[in-house]
């Protein structure tokens, strides 16, 4: 819910959804599994097993266009397996960086690539024990800077990432 992407340099909104209303001014795309749906202000994905499909159950969105932004939103896990898959750095749904929060069995947090529809594993040094609570709002936001990702869970910072070779976010 309240999802929000502001461009850094000129501190002007982009991208917004409170899920009020079906989007309409801009695109999102159910890339794999789950049943995605707008009920009472939020977007609802309502499988509650484990898929292993390449990415799970995700719903993409962005313009990779975008550079230098701060994405915010807030998630909420009712039920399931697992936590959440955030992507971001989108250029498509076979190409993009993903905050896999509460993954492997709702055991840790890391950050994941896809590249030419190719998952990586965790990226190591994105890694951290994280078990999401059921219930619970979490308040994310992810930064964007050039070479730099820095991710936030309820203010505090997780991940600061940049990655080993200078290749764009957005290959």
């Amino acid at each position: 819910d309240n999802i929000k992407v502001v461009d850094d340099a000129t501190g002007k909104k982009i991208a917004s959804d409170s899920f009020t209303a079906v989007p309409l001014w801009w695109h999102w795309e159910k890339a794999s599994d789950g049943d995605f749906s707008i009920r009472n202000g939020k977007l609802l994905q309502s499988s509650t097993w484990m898929q292993y499909s390449n990415t799970g159950s995700v719903a993409y969105f962005g313009d990779e266009d975008w550079t230098d932004y701060t994405y915010t939103l807030e998630a909420t896990k009712l039920e399931g397996e697992e936590g959440f898959i955030i992507p971001f750095a989108v250029k498509d749904t076979q190409n993009n960086y993903f905050w896999n929060i509460g993954g492997w069995g709702n055991t840790k947090s890391s950050l994941q690539r896809m590249k030419n529809g190719i998952k990586t594993g965790e990226i190591h040094e994105t890694t951290t024990d994280f078990t999401v609570e059921t219930g619970r709002t979490y308040e994310i936001k992810i930064v964007v800077e050039d070479q730099r990702i820095c991710c936030y869970l309820d203010g505090k910072l997780y991940i600061d990432y940049k990655p080993a070779t200078a290749t764009p976010l957005y290959e």
